[in-house]
């Protein structure tokens, strides 16, 4: 009785993540969701030039997913070719800001414009500019003493 297997040899595949502009991301986690059989789930952090390159894995196919505070989470595919190293490029698009609702003039809800200055920081400025001044009042005025209050 003779026993056959066969060794496979090991991949690499090289992930780069870039935002929408093409720029470089970072400190992106890229994990594997779907992986060939035998083939434990992948998981790391991209460098500071945006690359992780994941050695000695499985040919196969894999899904992945792209995850970075501040961007949208992205899924892609790759099928890894046993014995090659291969370059696979993802793309992370930035996240939405959530977008402030004001009543108009017409009843129907209006969203902001997005650089509004007053939302964006003016207002804020404002309040606490007059936080701070009432509070300065109420420390140079001292506790009132007792004929004042005669």
């Amino acid at each position: 009785m003779a026993l056959s297997y066969r060794v496979q040899a090991p991949s690499e595949l090289s992930i780069v993540v870039e935002d929408g502009e093409g720029n470089l991301v970072d400190d992106a986690k890229v994990t594997s969701s779907s992986q060939p059989n035998g083939q434990d789930a992948l998981t790391g952090v991209t460098d500071s030039e945006g690359r992780l390159l994941l050695t000695r894995i499985a040919a196969g196919d894999y899904t992945f997913t792209v995850e970075k505070l501040g961007y949208e989470p992205t899924t892609f595919s790759s099928r890894v070719t046993e014995g090659v190293k291969q370059d696979v490029k993802a793309e992370l698009s930035e996240a939405g800001a959530t977008p402030i609702i004001y009543p108009s003039s017409t009843g129907e809800e209006e969203s902001a414009p997005e650089n509004d200055p007053l939302i964006l920081g003016f207002v804020p400025s404002i309040l606490t500019m007059g936080i701070l001044a009432a509070l300065y009042i109420v420390v140079k005025r001292g506790s009132p003493s007792k004929t004042a209050l005669d």
